[in-house]
């Protein structure tokens, strides 16, 4: 009885051991590299909802608008997908938008008409043309 009990004891012990290395490595697993990747692609995702939000209201051309309302849609829910995967491996990811793109934010928010639905078409196009080439 007692060599059961030892025996069993070693073995939780044991899976104890190999759960914390389990977790450990998993850890590990998201290096700076993938962090940073993610908070990047977080920032990038919240400033093409705030301008898809902006574009939907604010465009002159419907099919500006339309892209705009599908930004909102696709990145809103791409955000969700990756808040809740960085929450799962205990990686905090920004709120609100860092400088480089709230600077983005405002330089687009302060065009108008069709000089508003080119420089937001030009730079969506570019940013996904530069997300596809990093991801």
């Amino acid at each position: 009885m007692k060599t059961r009990f030892a025996v069993a004891a070693a073995m939780v012990a044991a899976g104890m051991v190999l759960a914390g290395t389990a977790a450990f490595s998993a850890a590990q697993a998201i290096n700076a590299a993938d962090k940073k990747f993610a908070t990047e692609a977080a920032t990038g995702g919240m400033m093409e909802v705030t301008l898809g939000q902006y574009a939907s209201e604010h465009a002159s051309n419907a099919a500006v608008k339309e892209f705009g309302q599908r930004m909102v849609r696709d990145h809103s829910k791409a955000n969700d997908e990756l808040m809740k995967l960085a929450s799962t491996l205990g990686v905090e990811l920004p709120k609100k938008l860092d400088a480089k793109h709230q600077a983005m934010v405002d330089k687009m928010t302060k065009l108008s008409g069709s000089q508003f639905d080119q420089a937001y078409m030009k730079d969506m196009v570019e940013d996904h043309v530069k997300d596809v080439r990093e991801f």
